[in-house]
């Protein structure tokens, strides 16, 4: 699909920038480029009092403005996108293809509402929305449950209050006030997830510069490791914003995984998709930028009903010795919950198993799963590599 210039050119800044940024941008420019078969790309983008109409609300917008956003949607090719300082579902469509995504918002009864664009493909539960963070006027938490190859995990998109981006939350201002009162429930949903054993995502618009010092409050309160599975991590707690021009450095977005999804993140999969300077003069885009980030969910992500696991890489041999490259796609743990239909059951290699697949036998004899991402005819021209 062609993208327009200036979109390509927000692209070339988002990479040419990642060479001297702290941390990599990495960028996803089609569906091609994605990381696994059960990979989930998530972003978080506060869209700036998006509102459902023409010249309405804070940020009046025209059609071309909407168009603009779109095109930064489509190149953004998120899996699921948590929103905030949105005005309902139809909002949303004037910006994510409702061809593609549906969505589900928070039921307040505000133009700012936090919420997601998901693709129509996942299997996504909307939960009840978390409204224990509305301490006084503030914004409801919107919870979604998607499921992916067979695993689940928890999405809590969260817009905070904002005014307290480095303040004491014990200090006397009305915004860290309110900010440390949403501490506790905050804290209370990340535990009682971790306590399920259920892999989850607190993601948007915390307001707060958490890794703008060693020391941070707020950081500090969530991140306390209790119960098991609530070792907090975000791909924010290195590099800096780019968004803007690095106008502010210190993000305050944030993708925060506990300890069953920080292991599904994959390496190096962060992204922040920077707003291109004539496009931000020339539309009423967002003060915000996108950020995204990628996860490995289904069987590849481990073995949850505690089976025999493999390597973990497409082709490989599980314990009982089931070579299945036949449903490495499927089964990214090399299906060693699946032995069963790997030969039969029988636990040894099959010599006429290679017929073009990944991780086959070749014809001399070797099993080079070691080289089958590179060589997908089963490596039969690289025999005596195989050792």
């Amino acid at each position: 699909m062609s993208r327009p210039s200036s979109i390509l050119l927000a692209a070339v800044v988002a990479l040419g920038l990642s060479a001297c940024a702290e941390a990599p941008v990495g960028r996803d420019l089609d569906q091609g480029d994605r990381v696994a078969p059960d990979g989930l790309k998530i972003a978080t983008w506060n869209m700036e009092w998006l509102n459902r109409s023409n010249n309405t609300g804070v940020v009046k917008r025209t059609n071309a403005d909407y168009a603009k956003l779109a095109e930064y949607a489509d190149l953004l090719d998120a899996d699921i996108v948590a929103v905030q300082e949105v005005d309902g579902p139809e909002a949303l469509q004037r910006v994510f293809d409702p061809a593609i995504y549906d969505f589900h918002m928070s039921s307040r009864n505000h133009v700012q509402r936090t919420g997601y664009a998901y693709r129509k493909t996942l299997d996504v539960t909307p939960m009840p929305d978390y409204t224990a963070l509305d301490v006084g006027s503030l914004r409801y938490g919107a919870d979604l449950q998607v499921t992916v190859g067979g695993q689940t995990m928890r999405l809590l998109d969260v817009h905070l209050k904002s005014g307290c981006f480095t303040g004491s939350l014990t200090g006397s201002s009305a915004s860290c006030q309110k900010l440390a009162q949403q501490v506790p429930p905050l804290e209370a949903w990340i535990d009682a997830r971790a306590a399920e054993g259920m892999p989850f995502m607190v993601l948007g618009d915390f307001n707060r510069r958490m890794f703008s010092n060693n020391n941070d409050q707020l950081w500090a309160a969530i991140d306390d490791g209790s119960p098991t599975g609530a070792d907090l991590s975000s791909p924010t707690q290195s590099g800096s914003a780019l968004c803007n021009g690095g106008k502010y450095p210190a993000f305050i977005d944030h993708l925060v995984t506990g300890t069953l999804a920080t292991d599904l993140v994959v390496p190096g999969s962060f992204s922040q998709l920077v707003l291109s300077p004539a496009d931000i003069t020339n539309y009423e885009l967002t003060d915000h930028c996108p950020l995204s980030v990628e996860l490995e969910l289904g069987d590849g992500g481990g073995d949850p009903g505690g089976g025999p696991t493999c390597a973990g890489h497409c082709g490989g041999q599980s314990p009982d010795g089931c070579w299945c490259d036949d449903l490495c796609e499927s089964y990214g743990n090399c299906c060693a919950d699946k032995v069963e239909q790997c030969d039969g059951g029988g636990g040894q290699p099959d010599p006429n198993s290679c017929e073009g697949e990944c991780g086959g036998q070749a014809p001399g004899g070797c099993w080079c799963d070691s080289l089958c991402a590179g060589y997908g005819d089963c490596c039969s021209d690289k025999v005596a590599a195989c050792g």
